[in-house]
C-alpha cells in the first residue's frame, strides 16, 4: 500500500512540475530597478501602446528601488512614472513576451533579457542617435535658410539621413520576421514614409514568411 501511495505521489509531483514548466513558458516577468531609492513610494505603470484602458494598465509601487510586473499578454507596452518624474525617469518601451525581462529606469532607460527586448534595446539606441542627428540637421537648416546654396546642401543631407534611418528600420523588420517588434516598427514608420518607401515596406509586409498582421 505504501509503495502504491509513493508511486501516486511521484506521479502527482511530475504532473505539477510539468504544468508549472508549461505555464512558465507563457508568462513574462519584468524585474525593474530605479536609479535611486528617492523614488520609493512612487508608482510605475505598465501601459499598452494600443487601446490602453483602466482594465489593462498595470501599476506597481517602487520599494527599495525595485518594482516588478508579470502577466501573459504579449504586446508592446511602455513603462513610465507619473508625468512630473519623466524628465528624470525616461519612459521605456518593452515587449511583454514570455521570459524574464530586466529593465533599468533612469535618465536613459534600458531593457534586456529576452530576444525581442534585446533587439528593441538596440533599436532604441540607434533611433536615439538618429534623433540627435535630425536635431542637428534642423539647427543647420535654420541658419542655412539665409544662404540658398547652404540650404540646398542641408536638405540633401537630411534626405540621406532619412533614407539611412528607413533602411535601418527595414533591416530590423526583416530580421525580426514574424513577431511583435516587427509589426510595431512597421505600423509606426509606414504613415511617415515616402511612396517609394511604402512600396518597399509592403513588399516585405505582404511576404507572410517575413511578417504577419496582428
Amino acid at each position: 500500500m505504501k509503495i502504491v501511495q509513493s508511486r501516486w505521489i511521484c506521479i502527482l509531483v511530475l504532473i505539477i512540475d510539468f504544468v508549472s514548466c508549461h505555464s512558465d513558458n507563457h508568462y513574462f516577468k519584468i524585474n525593474g530597478i530605479i536609479s535611486s531609492t528617492q523614488y520609493d513610494g512612487e508608482w510605475m505603470y505598465l501601459v499598452p501602446i494600443k487601446n490602453a484602458n483602466a482594465q489593462n494598465v498595470d501599476s506597481c509601487m517602487i520599494r527599495n528601488g525595485v518594482f516588478s510586473f508579470e502577466g501573459t499578454k504579449e504586446r508592446v507596452s511602455i513603462l513610465r512614472a507619473k508625468p512630473v518624474l519623466r524628465l528624470c525617469l525616461q519612459p521605456l518601451l518593452v515587449i511583454t513576451e514570455p521570459g524574464k525581462i530586466k529593465v533599468k529606469i533612469d535618465s536613459v532607460s534600458s531593457s534586456e533579457g529576452t530576444k525581442q527586448n534585446d533587439a528593441l534595446q538596440q533599436w532604441k539606441v540607434e533611433k536615439e542617435k538618429f534623433n540627435v542627428a535630425h536635431f542637428v540637421m534642423l539647427k543647420k537648416l535654420k541658419f542655412a535658410k539665409l544662404i540658398p546654396k547652404d540650404s540646398i546642401q542641408v536638405r540633401k543631407a537630411m534626405k540621406i539621413l532619412v533614407q539611412k534611418e528607413f533602411i535601418f528600420d527595414l533591416s530590423v523588420i526583416k530580421e525580426q520576421k514574424c513577431n511583435t517588434l516587427a509589426n510595431f516598427i512597421y505600423y509606426n514608420i509606414y504613415p511617415f514614409s515616402s511612396q517609394a518607401q511604402k512600396t518597399e515596406l509592403n513588399a516585405v509586409y505582404h511576404d507572410k514568411t517575413i511578417i504577419r498582421r496582428q
